[in-house]
């Protein structure tokens, strides 16, 4: 009986501290993102700056999620494995999880070319910038929709087992699989390619400006 009761004490201490680390990192994620939300659209100087308004759409994805997202994650870690929400809250929960999380991601690679074209083409970069930086960030919220949102929407409508039983979860190893590759890997790789061309090209300028100052 006293073991029991102190499992359960034990127990509910522990959800408490979890929840209060969970709503603090809510909050953390929520006013930064409004604060670099405001920053950067109250201030003339930083909104008229092309490539900052990458960053002001990656904010409002992040700013979404922390409203939409980070609450029935709470929850799903509270409670786990149960989820008595519905099957309706799950989807919901799960479909602005994918789509925000992707478009997040989609924004860094689009700020990681950004830099490498400053850099590699400073010319080409000054070009219709207004224009391409809306195009990309069009393309990122549409393509994270298109390849993920949507194949995610459709796997629940032909198979509700695959995301909700009594737990609220993906458990379509195809669709995961295809998740980590459109969200991780090929991600990662642009990444990778341009951040290390745009290090390469400063350090061959650096270089360069070195030896000519030597002469």
């Amino acid at each position: 009986m006293n073991e029991s009761l102190i499992e359960h004490v034990t127990q509910s201490q522990t959800n408490s501290l979890a929840l209060f680390g969970q709503l603090l990192i809510h909050l953390l994620v929520f006013g930064g993102n409004l604060l670099i939300i405001l920053v950067i659209r109250l201030k003339k100087s930083l909104y008229e700056n092309n490539t900052l308004r990458i960053v002001l759409s990656l904010s409002i994805a992040d700013l979404f999620l922390s409203i939409s997202v980070l609450p029935f994650t709470t929850y799903s870690q509270l409670y786990y494995p149960q989820w008595t929400l519905g099957f309706y809250s799950c989807v919901f929960w799960l479909t602005n999880d994918l789509q925000l999380k992707t478009t997040s991601i989609y924004h860094l690679c689009s700020i990681t070319y950004e830099r490498y074209l400053s850099i590699a083409k400073p010319m080409l970069f000054r070009i219709n910038i207004q224009k391409r930086i809306q195009y990309l960030i069009m393309f990122n919220w549409t393509a994270s929709f298109v390849f993920i949102t949507l194949p995610f929407l459709m796997l629940g409508l032909t198979d509700s087992q695959s995301i909700y039983s009594t737990s609220c979860n993906i458990a379509s190893s195809v669709f995961i699989a295809y998740f980590t590759i459109i969200t991780f890997w090929i991600p990662l790789s642009i990444m990778m390619f341009f951040g290390s061309k745009a290090v390469y090209l400063i350090r061959k300028i650096d270089g360069f400006g070195a030896e000519k100052h030597h002469y």
